[in-house]
């Protein structure tokens, strides 16, 4: 859950609206009921329902918030919070951890800023591309000494929270106006949402030099039409900033999941259903074909 920041009064009026990034899950996990998985909120302000579609709102989802999820209904997660509540969630709103900002964001403020002796806030109305940081304060004697400070900061930020272009505004904790401000531009493409999937769920998912790879765990029995349906809109939905998309469809049998866990014995051919690519050179497809797998 996010935190509101509790810092001076002064640094509160000078932030319109910023957060904390949120404290670390607790690593001790609890078994999982049989066929279900965590997966977790991309976005605060989502509408949990009592039933798919138009069922009346339970309440909102928290950015980062962790769900269990139990099954897949033409697009919509029945899901139970942490706090034993239960409702329904549009899928494309529900992903990975490793699609989670604010679980990134965490994992950057724990592990990797104390190095710096610095703090990170992050900013409500623009969240991940605009950011504060607070710097030792030895580095607020000149403006470049900090920018440059900031800009190392920053791109550790890129590489472990957000790809993207980012405004980074550094701010002494007395004072109501910034320091300086840097910009970087985006290293890779970013992904707001994960894809809306009618069956099945995402299982992995790797995003570099705007190669998007899939891994799409889905139920046996799909038509091959089914399957296509799936892939073209997946593929529609996915923003101009990714040059190629790479999907790979995977019943979810011994034999699918074995091949997701990359054991070696897995028997290919009755893994997949469905390999799916689509860059600038349009959209090929295979059916019962698995392709070298990308690490994600």
């Amino acid at each position: 859950m996010l935190k509101k920041v509790l810092i001076s009064a002064l640094l509160l009026a000078t932030f319109s609206c910023v957060t904390a990034p949120p404290s670390k899950p607790d690593t001790a996990k609890v078994a999982l009921p049989a066929g279900s998985y965590r997966a977790y909120a991309l976005k605060g302000g989502i509408n949990i329902r009592s039933t798919p579609v138009s069922g009346a709102v339970v309440r909102q989802t928290e950015e980062g918030e962790e769900f269990i999820v139990f099954e897949n209904k033409n697009g919509w997660y029945r899901v139970e919070t942490l706090h034993r509540e239960t409702g329904w969630i549009r899928s494309d709103f529900v992903g990975p951890e490793s699609m989670s900002y604010a679980k990134r964001s965490a994992v950057f403020a724990e592990k990797v800023l104390p190095a710096y002796h610095s703090q990170i806030f992050i900013d409500e109305n623009k969240p991940y591309r605009v950011i504060y940081l607070v710097l030792q304060p030895g580095y607020y004697q000149s403006v470049s000494q900090a920018a440059q400070r900031a800009r190392q900061i920053g791109q550790k930020y890129q590489q472990t929270v957000y790809p993207g272009a980012v405004e980074i505004r550094v701010m002494p904790p007395d004072s109501k106006k910034v320091f300086t401000k840097i910009t970087l531009p985006a290293i890779d493409a970013t992904l707001d949402k994960a894809p809306f999937l009618r069956f099945g769920r995402l299982y992995g998912l790797k995003l570099k030099n705007r190669h998007l790879f899939l891994k799409l765990l889905i139920p046996s029995g799909l038509s091959r039409d089914q399957l296509l349906d799936m892939a073209d809109e997946v593929a529609a939905a996915i923003g101009d900033d990714v040059r190629k998309v790479e999907m790979v469809f995977v019943e979810n049998t011994p034999a699918g999941l074995a091949w997701l866990q990359g054991k070696p014995r897995a028997e290919k051919n009755s893994a997949c259903r469905l390999y799916f690519l689509e860059d600038a050179n349009g959209a090929d497809y295979k059916f019962n074909h698995c392709p070298q797998q990308a690490q994600s």
